[in-house]
């Protein structure tokens, strides 16, 4: 199964999802989120599926400042500039070098024609592409990033990479600390053959994390992620968990000797009355002290007494 989900890059609160259906996915306005209303022309907007898929989660949110970040899946020249222009929204992130209208100087880029720690970039108005050679060629796109290097330390060495890499690694640790903590409880992957209940248990997982994020917002004392989980299901227990009725207990009177059907013995060896009546012969030196009857000790005194 394979959803589209726009998460708050810091804490990874999952704000939209969108479930695949297959060849031909229709995008639907999911119910309760309030589009705006857009007048738009046919043809104003790219007709790429991954484009269509990036509009659709992103419409409610046009107009209002946010930066949107995405991998290279979903980035393209196009895309970015009409998101910059027509919706007033900045993006960045990765960039597959084959998209159209990379430049032709960027897309020929490789590791036989680059050295490491050499940026080549291209640049308009509203657009820069970067391409940086690290272990290997990472190109990147951004339409609010100037060219410019920075630098991290990471185990005593200071490295030098471009401004753009730095802010969309910094902007992808709270999505990829999301994943490690719903990697922690997966329950989506339990193996399931009906869909439908594999993606109601992703959404459960899902929720549990949001409501993580919202208990956490603007507290002076944090809880982690397990302690939350386990209060969770605490108080879940206790709201729709099993209820025993409470039945008062009445004190039983001990019965009196004479009530009580024991064994004792005879001075002599007698009939069973059991075996008696199965018409088998055998005798006894055992006898019911209350129904003062002899019966064989092993089998015919419980029988009798059933």
């Amino acid at each position: 199964m394979k959803s589209y989900e726009l998460y708050e890059s810091r804490t990874g609160y999952l704000w939209r999802m969108e479930v695949y259906s297959g060849k031909g996915h229709i995008h639907v306005a999911q119910v309760g989120v309030q589009e705006p209303v857009e007048e738009h022309e046919e043809g104003d907007e790219p007709e790429s599926a991954t484009s269509k898929i990036v509009l659709t989660l992103m419409r409610p949110l046009f107009n209002r400042g946010h930066t949107l970040v995405m991998d290279n899946f979903y980035n393209a020249p196009l895309l970015s500039r009409i998101l910059k222009v027509k919706h007033k929204t900045d993006s960045m992130g990765a960039l597959r070098l084959i998209r159209e209208f990379v430049p032709e100087g960027l897309r020929e880029k490789a590791k036989k024609n680059m050295k490491a720690g050499e940026v080549a970039f291209s640049t308009t108005k509203d657009l820069s592409v970067e391409v940086w050679m690290d272990k290997n060629v990472v190109a990147m796109i951004s339409t609010f990033h100037q060219v410019k290097i920075g630098g991290i330390e990471k185990y005593g060495y200071y490295r030098y990479k471009p401004q753009v890499v730095l802010d969309y690694n910094l902007s992808m640790d709270g999505l990829n600390h999301k994943d490690q903590m719903l990697q922690a409880y997966p329950m989506e992957k339990v193996r399931k053959i009906i869909w439908y209940k594999k993606l109601f248990r992703r959404l459960v997982n899902v929720s549990i994390h949001n409501s993580f994020v919202l208990f956490n917002h603007n507290r002076t004392q944090v809880i982690g992620n397990r302690e939350f989980r386990l209060q969770l299901v605490k108080e879940l227990l206790q709201v729709c968990g099993p209820r025993a009725i409470p039945r008062p207990i009445e004190p039983v009177a001990p019965a009196a000797p004479s009530q009580m059907h024991l064994p004792v013995k005879n001075e002599r060896s007698q009939r069973c009355k059991m075996c008696h009546a199965a018409k088998v012969r055998r005798t006894t030196v055992w006898r019911c002290s209350t129904c003062a009857v002899n019966l064989c000790i092993e089998g015919c005194y419980i029988e009798y007494h059933k």
